[in-house]
């Protein structure tokens, strides 16, 4: 289970609801829901990743899913320029707590890419 806060599922509730005949339903994309048509392995995966030449930012959760796969720091090295950014929070840590560090690694990418 990912931890939400109020203030977040509030956001995630009025972004995902819509009006249907006496009441209301969840609206998502059923797309998310299934698996990927095009299935990689490792190999591929990192091949690709070689290819983004691009500088990228990464906003790394600190509590995120991903905080903790160490498959992942192989994918993150294969990118060129790669700029890792840990931010405090977890899955939903732009819309949860504190959001300014996200705010500002946004920002900072952008005023970068200028």
């Amino acid at each position: 289970m990912i931890p939400l806060s109020p203030e977040a599922a509030r956001m995630l509730v009025t972004r995902s609801m819509k009006s249907s005949g006496d009441g209301f339903v969840w609206q998502t994309d059923p797309r998310l829901r299934h698996p990927s048509m095009i299935m990689m392995d490792e190999a591929q995966v990192t091949a690709c990743l070689k290819k983004v030449v691009t500088p990228t930012r990464f906003l790394r959760a600190t509590q995120g899913l991903l905080a903790s796969r160490p498959e992942l720091d192989s994918r993150l090295d294969a990118i060129a320029n790669l700029d890792v950014v840990a931010v405090p929070g977890g899955h939903h840590c732009h819309l949860d707590g504190n959001v300014e560090p996200v705010i500002d690694a946004v920002r900072g990418f952008l005023d970068d890419a200028e």
